[in-house]
Formats: structure tokens, sequence, C-alpha cells
């Protein structure tokens, strides 16, 4: 709930000083047409969205994006800025995936799942099918990460890596029971200590 005020609270200040920040007026102080607080609107929204991509803020960059093409249907420079915020995040992902980052990664590829239309959206770079399968690679590659730190008797890394499965694929029930039962036998190891 916190998240969605912060947002709307941004995309308010945005719409609402973003002008003045942007565009000094082209006809008397103070008058702006319709089309120039637009266009401010517009480019304040494609420059916060852009903030959160940087900042890792994935979800909050297409919450903006969706909040300002509820206000624009139809924007072409909104469309535009939306795809490239897509790209974007897929981009991150990416680069997450190849320093082994598959906690990131795994929540970046799964933010796009969830929320962008693939079947709508045309012209992107990646398929719902290859984030699918980046996701299932990033939950493989910690599992295998998470089964080596437990055996090896690192029980809490190993607790911490399937959380991080949990944060893209919170339904995981065996992911759970992995942390239920390493998180008992950690219990008693520092009981018995």
């Amino acid at each position: 709930m916190t998240h969605k005020i912060t947002i709307s609270i941004l995309l308010a200040a945005v719409l609402l000083t973003g002008s003045s920040c942007v565009h000094p007026p082209q006809t008397a102080p103070g008058v702006e047409s319709a089309e120039e607080v637009k266009k401010a609107e517009t480019a304040g929204i494609l420059a916060a969205a852009g903030d959160y991509v940087a900042k890792g803020e994935f979800k909050s960059a297409l919450d903006l994006h969706r909040m300002a093409a509820e206000k624009y249907p139809g924007d072409e420079t909104l469309e535009k800025g939306y795809l490239s915020t897509v790209e974007d995040i897929k981009k991150a992902a990416d680069q997450s995936f190849e320093k082994g980052d598959f906690g990131q990664s795994g929540r970046a590829y799964h933010i796009l799942l969830k929320n962008v239309p693939l079947g709508i959206a045309s012209g992107l770079s990646f398929t719902k099918k290859g984030l699918t399968e980046r996701v299932d690679e990033c939950r493989e590659a910690l599992s295998q990460q998470a089964l080596s730190q437990y055996r090896s008797g690192n029980i809490d890394h190993a607790i911490s890596l399937w959380k991080s499965i949990l944060s893209f694929d919170p339904g995981n029930k065996n992911v759970k029971k992995l942390i239920d039962t390493a998180t008992i036998q950690l219990k008693n190891l520092k009981q018995n200590n």
C-alpha cells in the first residue's frame, strides 16, 4: 500500500511541477498551452521512470508508466518510453544474470512476466517463453548454490539463497519446505552449542 502511495505522490509531483522544471514557458510568463504542459509532464514521467530503472526499482517504473498511460491514453511518446523502459529492465536482468546475481535477475524477469502484457506489446526483443526459461535458470542456479552451502554446513547462507528464490517464485512449496527444515536444523544446532 505504501509503495502505491509513494508512486502516486511521485506521479502527482511530476505532473504538477514537471512543466515548470522541464520547459520554461514559451508564451507570456505563467501561461502555458495544454500541449506544453503535457509535453513537460511526459518528459518528467520518462525521466522518473528511468531513475527507477537505474535504482533497480523495476515495478515502480512500470507502475509509473501505467498511471501515465491512464492519464494520457494513446500518447505515442509515453508508449515508446514504456517499451524503452521494459527493454531497459530486461537488459538489467540479463546483466545481473551474466554476473551470477540470480536473485536480482530472477526478480527482474518475474516482474516483466507479471507486469508486461507480452501478447499485446509488439516490438520487444524477448518473449514470454524466453523470460520463463530465464526464471527457471535462476531458480535452478540458486537451488544448486543453496544445496552446496547446506552440504558445506553454511545453513544460514543456504536459507538466504532459498529465500531469494521465493522473492520471484513465492508459491514454491518445495523451497518453503527446505527453508523450514533448514531453519529447524539451524535452531537445533544453536541450542546444542
